[in-house]
């Protein structure tokens, strides 16, 4: 192995930890597949009885679908109000060739494998890359990594491509964090004290765009939770190895290269926080932008 591969390979082991310790801590993905299965009822009511219409092709697009933690189970949970997989089918885009294995084999591990008609490993901007026509498109948490969406022509513009993806009576739904997250306070924290990029783009900006470009869009907040108690001992901010890994996972950056300046008015933050909520948990507060065909 390559010097660069080892790098490569290392930073990918430590992103997958951080992620662990955030599963292991966050209600998150829960919140998200019942969110998910009531939104559809109330927003697009069309789609929902499509969906439990067996006779009917239902078909379902996933922008970045990574490894499938949140998309198989909702997809289960979809075959579970449909009643059957019999006319169902599922077609995945993601730039990552190891997610697109994963997905396979936990496709291949949950019994769903031959409804997955698809994965497409390229990037979303890719002109060559063309979201088939389908009931519902979704996309979890990965716009803050795709480009040409804001101030760009419509006829370029990737969230007009994601919604060229819906077909009649189709649904789509974006969900990204919202700028009145827990979240976006310590990120704002990191950012006044290091020469980290600005914080990600909130999903507050994508409601603005497709008001520009003319997108029929309802959006909500939906809130979920995640424990931060690793990061507190005796009441005082002290974070263990989980709660270093979690903080890592939440700022996108290694929490133990952090000046002491900036993880003490990380720390300081985070307690204001707690104190807000009354327990020592973080309210991560999403945006569900739901797009209409």
């Amino acid at each position: 192995m390559s010097t660069g591969e080892a790098v490569r390979t290392g930073a990918f082991n430590a992103a997958r930890e951080r992620f662990a310790v955030f599963l292991r801590n966050t209600d998150q993905k829960e919140v998200q597949l019942d969110a998910t299965l009531s939104g559809i009822q109330r927003m697009a009511p069309a789609a929902w009885s499509k969906l439990r219409n067996s006779e009917q092709l239902f078909r379902i697009y996933v922008m970045g679908a990574g490894n499938g933690g949140l998309e198989l189970p909702l997809l289960k949970s979809f075959i579970a109000e449909r009643g059957t997989k019999d006319n169902i089918s599922i077609s995945c885009e993601d730039v990552s060739q190891t997610m697109a294995s994963e997905f396979n084999t936990n496709a291949i591990t949950a019994g769903l494998s031959d409804i997955v008609s698809d994965y497409q490993v390229i990037p979303f901007e890719d002109p060559s890359h063309d979201p088939p026509l389908s009931d519902f498109s979704m996309s979890s948490h990965v716009w803050y990594y795709i480009q040409d969406w804001r101030n760009t022509p419509k006829e370029t513009n990737t969230l007009q491509k994601f919604a060229n993806s819906l077909d009649t009576n189709g649904v789509g739904l974006i969900t990204i964090y919202s700028s009145t997250s827990d979240r976006y306070e310590l990120l704002a924290e990191l950012h006044k004290h290091t020469a980290q990029p600005a914080p990600e783009l909130p999903g507050e900006e994508i409601v603005a765009e497709l008001a520009k470009l003319n997108i029929e869009n309802q959006s909500e907040i939906v809130n979920a939770h995640t424990d931060v108690s690793s990061c507190f001992q005796d009441g005082a901010f002290s974070p263990n190895r989980d709660g270093k890994l979690l903080l890592s996972f939440i700022l996108r950056t290694d929490w133990e290269r952090l000046p002491e300046a900036a993880q003490r008015g990380i720390g300081e933050r985070l307690a204001e926080i707690v104190r807000r909520n009354g327990r020592a948990e973080m309210v991560f507060r999403d945006l569900y932008i739901w797009l209409h065909s």
